[in-house]
């Protein structure tokens, strides 16, 4: 995969499914769609990558001029981003931590952290149902203080679901699919 545009246009990310237990990928076409929804306003923005993955998401968001968070779980993958940020010379505007997504709040919380953007790909569940793990997952993020008002979120999720439970704070914006993926985005509000 590689970056999009900005300062790491056409920058290789040696992201390689099979040595990472299959893991999901953002596709090239959703990436791309996810920053055109954001536009220009990534740039000296905050922007938090909860469930990091390959990291290409933060990665892109820096290249456009982000200041970035990525926290990804897995420590095989971790130590992945940690080293594409370190070769790609961003240490200095991208953080990578390696917590659970509620301890990753938590530290984030306590140290003043406020995101103006914040994409959100936790693992799916990939069957035609009633999903109210992302409405739960907005108000734990809502709650932790995280977030600016204003803020947009993006949600990637299987196309099967329907997302259910969202909070008040939380308004819908608009809802793209791209086959099997589909893309939500909300504006934060403010405190309830």
């Amino acid at each position: 995969m590689r970056v999009v545009t900005g300062t790491l246009k056409g920058r290789n990310i040696p992201f390689k499914n099979s040595a990472f237990n299959q893991a999901d990928v953002t596709s090239g076409k959703v990436k791309e769609s996810v920053f055109s929804i954001v536009g220009p306003s990534i740039n000296d923005s905050w922007f938090l990558d909860l469930y990091g993955g390959s990291g290409q998401m933060g990665i892109e968001a820096f290249s456009r001029g982000a200041r970035v968070v990525i926290n990804e779980r897995d420590r095989r993958r971790y130590s992945f981003i940690r080293s594409c940020v370190d070769s790609f010379d961003a240490s200095d505007r991208v953080t990578v931590f390696n917590f659970s997504d509620d301890v990753c709040m938590r530290y984030l919380s306590k140290r003043g952290f406020s995101f103006n953007t914040v994409f959100l790909d936790p693992p799916y569940i990939k069957k035609w149902a009633d999903v109210s793990m992302y409405g739960l997952l907005l108000a734990r993020i809502g709650s932790f203080g995280i977030l600016q008002s204003g803020a947009q979120i993006l949600i990637q999720y299987d196309s099967k679901n329907i997302l259910t439970s969202v909070p008040e704070n939380f308004v819908s914006v608009s809802v793209h699919k791209y086959g099997g993926t589909s893309l939500a985005l909300f504006t934060y509000t403010g405190n309830q």
